[in-house]
């Protein structure tokens, strides 16, 4: 497929993953520019060889150094190898391949953008008729799924369930073990179709909502859903004591700043890091949070330097491991983003 095939938009993405090796020698700019364009080209077919050839194309890899994961509480992650590479080829996955002797098990992390709101339709609509002026007043402060929305949800979840080789790349019959959703309706609501009919225990996770948080300009302090409300509409999700998830609502209030959005993209790469730290066999696990979120997610956890454009229910797939320095106390954890922003649409 040729690169003037595509959209604006995936062509908009296309341009930033080649951006990933900025700097670096030519032929590996090069090198990366022909993974990426397989990648995105691949991401619009949707079918079963999507998948493998999603994973034949495009690796992308990097390492972290940081405090042991094994203490209660990470430490500062201290950057000490930035190295990435694109890895061309045809082999299929080996599961020795990011692991050593005494190496745990790898995390494989879905990260899924939610379905399309009413805010994704209202901003679209408004962009049409050229009146961007009238988004600030017009906006849902936590809008919920459109009813195309909910068809992308069932169909993301159809996916899911009749595509396994998505995420089980070697055909070891390993499901999604869990699904940690934004407390933001619209991540809930997406979540929705996937718990329910792939049973697969399902967490609030309120820390990776959306960049701003729950706000409107004229509608005061805002907390988002409560407790019991999650509870109530949502049967069976996991709303820990310790969420932050309370009767009140899970969101502090006012608006978000840009920096601050940052910093909890880190925070929560630290969570994601931690977990890889504490299991033992390979497990993958599903995330269902936001567009501008999930980009500057993305982009901690590969050192990337630039930005993402995240279609509605895209998938993305990377692979964090942890692994012990024998010289230092420190852990060094690999990261390999496998692809990026792949649709069934």
């Amino acid at each position: 497929m040729k690169l003037s095939c595509l959209s604006a938009k995936t062509t908009r993405t296309l341009k930033c993953s080649a951006s990933l090796l900025r700097g670096r020698a030519s032929g590996e700019r090069q090198s990366l520019r022909r993974t990426t364009r397989g990648l995105t080209a691949s991401c619009r077919l949707g079918t079963s060889t999507e998948h493998r050839f999603l994973y034949q194309q495009a690796k992308v890899s990097c390492q972290h150094h940081l405090k042991s994961t094994r203490a209660p509480l990470l430490g500062k992650t201290r950057m000490l190898s930035s190295q990435r590479t694109a890895e061309g080829g045809r082999s299929g996955y080996k599961h020795s391949g990011m692991k050593g002797e005494k190496d745990g098990g790898i995390l494989r992390v879905l990260f899924i953008r939610h379905a399309e709101s009413e805010n994704n339709r209202l901003y679209r609509e408004l962009c049409s008729s050229d009146r961007q002026d009238f988004w600030d007043y017009d906006r849902y402060p936590d809008p919920p799924l459109t009813e195309e929305g909910w068809i992308q949800a069932e169909d993301l979840a159809t996916r899911l369930e009749q595509n396994p080789q998505l995420y089980d790349f070697a055909g070891r019959k390993t499901g999604i073990k869990r699904v940690y959703t934004s407390a933001m309706y619209r991540a809930l609501q997406t979540a929705s179709p996937i718990h329910r009919r792939m049973k697969i225990p399902t967490e609030v996770w309120p820390s990776i909502h959306e960049t701003g948080g729950v706000f409107h300009m004229n509608k005061g302090v805002l907390r988002g859903l409560t407790r019991d409300q999650i509870l109530v509409e949502f049967s069976g999700y996991n709303v820990a004591e310790k969420s932050g998830v309370s009767t009140n609502g899970w969101w502090r209030g006012g608006v978000e700043t840009y920096d601050q959005m940052i910093e909890r993209a880190i925070s929560s790469k630290k969570r994601l890091f931690y977990m890889a730290g504490q299991i033992e066999e390979d497990t993958t696990i599903a995330v269902i949070s936001h567009g501008s979120f999930l980009s500057a997610l993305i982009r901690s956890l590969t050192q990337a330097n630039c930005s993402f454009a995240l279609l509605n229910t895209s998938i993305s797939c990377i692979d964090i491991q942890v692994s012990p320095v024998e010289e230092d106390d420190d852990d060094c954890v690999r990261v390999r983003l496998h692809y990026l922003n792949s649709v069934s649409y």
